[in-house]
């Protein structure tokens, strides 16, 4: 695979920028096919769309994240269209709320989550989401990084099977200006967590951002960071476990704010870099023929497949330093993230770090394991695993040989220049 490798070392400069996406009254909230009606009927919190980018010697990568369920396959192109950007240099994310804006996905099953399609509306959400990955490519200020990272005890319930194990670790990403003291606050904090943000349920008709809402404002607030973002994690295998609360909101404030805290407390396992690599790398995949289950041994087959999507996804990796986030088309699952670091931990090297992250442009369903896959009458993780039991090993697979190849190629590079 000799797809083109964006590759830097050297000092460190970052951008931000943001922008408020909250639907307005009457549009449909994504998330719920079973929520009816879909439109909103006014706003609880408001919805935002963040980006940052990160640039070493002119090279650069940009991180979007938004207060939706996912950016589309059609969204994604625009805004690459848009921008003139390639893969290699946007990395998609979102925060997986199911209270955020719809009306933006064009295929039926989409439709059935996102609500009608309303061309103005997708044209209107390229352009801001666009424009705030321009904006944050446009001032870019001499930075350093580090890296905190947690087990949150007793914080997801496995939702496949629901004594199993979660993956409860928690990794931010902080990023400050360069020669900062510590009591200084940081320009950019990335929070990654893996439970769903599902706290609010289908009954819910206002515009929210849940739980990652709560979990960036009080990040916000403690740290004094000029922005936050959240993306979602290894979701595929995990939902919030929900303190107590009069009801859902109250349930998503605490269970944001307590993922805050354990940020807020935790000390940094990467210290602060100036000097960094960075590489990024997006690989096009092609799809077998999409399947849908509809018993335990019978499925729909290609006849489906412009119902949702055609035979192509790409898989994407961005290196910051140590630190790798690998950038998954689906709702990745937790086991398989903790395979994926051990494995890159032996076979690269031991101080890698990874970071999985979900709906990274585009949707092919959930990544589990065939370990996983065998639970027939589970959640709809095995009615929406579109390739069968064995793609999630395979995806993780591809990770490890892209991310070898970002680290082989730095070193000859280092090795070149000594």
């Amino acid at each position: 695979d000799r797809t083109p490798l964006l590759q830097a070392k050297g000092p460190l400069s970052i951008g931000v920028a943001e922008v408020e996406i909250t639907p307005e009254i009457g549009q449909p909230l994504a998330g719920y096919g079973a929520r009816d009606p879909m439109a909103s009927e006014g706003v609880d919190t408001a919805n935002y769309a963040r980006a940052l980018t990160l640039s070493v010697n002119g090279s650069a990568s940009t991180l979007l994240t938004a207060d939706f369920l996912l950016a589309t396959d059609d969204l994604v192109e625009a805004i690459l269209k848009k921008t003139g950007l390639s893969r290699r240099e946007l990395f998609f994310t979102a925060t997986h709320t199911h209270s955020g804006p719809g009306g933006f996905g064009e295929r039926m099953l989409e439709e059935m989550v996102f609500g009608d399609y309303d061309q103005v509306y997708f044209d209107r959400l390229v352009e801001q989401l666009s424009d705030v990955v321009s904006r944050s490519r446009q001032q870019l200020k001499p930075a350093e990084f580090a890296m905190i990272s947690k087990e949150v005890a007793k914080s997801q319930i496995n939702r496949i099977e629901h004594r199993g194990r979660t993956h409860d670790r928690i990794q931010t990403l902080v990023f400050r200006a360069a020669g900062s003291s510590n009591d200084k606050p940081p320009v950019a904090i990335l929070t990654v967590f893996g439970a769903h943000a599902t706290i609010l349920g289908r009954q819910n008709r206002l515009a929210h951002s849940g739980y990652p809402g709560y979990l960036v404002d009080k990040l916000k607030m403690d740290s004094g960071a000029a922005m936050v973002m959240f993306a979602s994690g290894s979701v595929g295998d995990a939902t919030a476990r929900r303190p107590q609360g009069k009801n859902q909101v109250e349930q998503a404030r605490k269970y944001g704010e307590r993922l805050a805290d354990e940020v807020s407390s935790s000390k940094p396992v990467v210290q602060f870099q100036r000097e960094i690599s960075l590489a990024s790398i997006s690989t096009p995949v092609m799809l077998p023929p999409r399947r849908f289950s509809v018993g335990p041994d019978w499925s729909l087959g290609p006849v489906i497949k412009s119902l949702i999507g055609d035979r192509w996804t790409h898989h994407t990796l961005l290196r910051v330093g140590p630190v790798v986030l690998a950038g998954f088309p689906g709702d990745y699952a937790g086991h398989l993230a903790k395979a994926l670091q051990k494995d890159a931990a032996e076979q690269i090297d031991p101080s890698v770090v990874t970071v999985a992250t979900s709906f990274s442009g585009g949707y092919e369903g959930y990544l589990v394991s065939q370990y996983w896959h065998k639970y027939r009458d589970g959640y709809e993780t095995r009615l929406m695993n579109f390739f069968g039991p064995w793609f999630g090993e395979y995806m993780n697979d591809l990770s490890l040989r892209m991310a070898k190849r970002m680290f082989a190629e730095n070193s000859a590079i280092e090795h070149k220049k000594g």
